[in-house]
């Protein structure tokens, strides 16, 4: 893997992509059980820091999930997270427009894993009726 795929990351959006590592990929996947000799999840890892969408998307599923199983709404924390979400939802459809309005993209699996993790959000968004937890 390429140094140049990788951009850098922030401390508080490593805990949510940890977050969804460890909790909502099992739970929108529960039959992957990744190999340990086959590195596990690390590709999953390499893939969300190589597409910004993608990135982006993750990470409001991460919120979105950490908002519906641990916190009540309407408190700061919940109002607080609710404007981080928001934010990583608009820069993943800034980013996913200008992905689809140019030139074919380089790794179309990317954008066809992040048309599917837009898909779960709007599944596990608190307007939905359906439940993710």
């Amino acid at each position: 893997m390429s140094s140049e795929s990788l951009f850098s990351v922030p401390a508080e959006e490593s805990v949510l992509l940890m977050h969804y590592l460890d909790h909502v990929f099992s739970l929108q996947f529960p039959v992957y059980k990744p190999s340990i000799v086959d590195g596990g999840r690390g590709w999953l890892l390499g893939v969300l820091l190589r597409s910004k969408p993608l990135h982006h998307v993750s990470l409001a599923l991460s919120i979105c999930h950490y908002r519906r199983a641990y916190h009540q709404y309407g408190n700061q924390i919940d109002i607080d997270l609710a404007i981080q979400q928001e934010k990583h939802l608009g820069i993943c459809l800034n980013d996913f427009t200008q992905l689809i309005g140019g030139p074919c993209p380089k790794d179309a699996l990317d954008v066809m894993f992040a048309i599917l993790q837009l898909v779960f959000f709007e599944v596990i968004s608190p307007q939905s009726r359906f439940i993710f937890c």
